[in-house]
């Protein structure tokens, strides 16, 4: 069944393992999320001609203990994606799917520590600003196994272009018709 909240935390938090969420475009950004058990979030495209160009907004998206099988999809992303404050990685989030988003961050995606396993990052842009370098823009972790990196767009508008695209890539990652 479907409700409305006034803010995106308040839905993640109402909503129940396994559902759906559906976020409209706005002129407003939604915010950083967590995101604890499994849920699909589906924005309407990172620049919908349906929605005269206006996207959802999100912050940096974080992953915790429990939302292993969640999907991230057409939002434009400014914050990046990590994993729980545990610095350390304990926090485990696997069968992650990141597609179709415009991503505007320097270290994009961070899952450095912990095991984070068969993640699915396709059909993104990641759009490299000025402010960045000297980080890489994926980072799956020594630990991490059988991520999918596939059909995403990496665009750099920095002079100083120091920033690498992958880090910590193990054997059992697939980098796929990237450009």
């Amino acid at each position: 069944s479907g409700a409305d909240f006034s803010t995106i935390t308040d839905a993640i938090n109402s909503a129940s393992n396994g559902d759906t969420l559906y976020v409209h475009a706005s002129n407003q950004a939604y915010g950083n999320v967590s995101i604890s058990k499994k849920l699909i979030l589906i924005g309407p495209g990172h620049y919908p001609q349906a929605t005269g160009g206006l996207s959802a907004k999100l912050g940096k998206i974080t992953f915790t203990d429990g939302s292993s099988g969640s999907m991230i999809t057409g939002f434009a992303i400014t914050g990046g994606i990590a994993k729980g404050d545990d610095y350390w990685g304990n926090h485990v989030a696997s069968d992650i799917i990141i597609e179709n988003n415009l991503f505007t961050a320097c270290h994009v995606i961070n899952m450095e520590r912990g095991v984070n396993d068969n993640w699915t990052i396709r059909g993104n842009i990641f759009l490299e600003t000025s402010s960045c370098g000297g980080s890489n823009i994926i980072t799956v972790g020594k630990n991490s196994d059988d991520w999918l990196i596939a059909n995403n767009i990496f665009i750099s508008n920095t002079q100083r272009h120091s920033t690498g695209i992958f880090g910590q890539i193990n054997g059992s990652t697939s980098i796929i018709n990237n450009t």
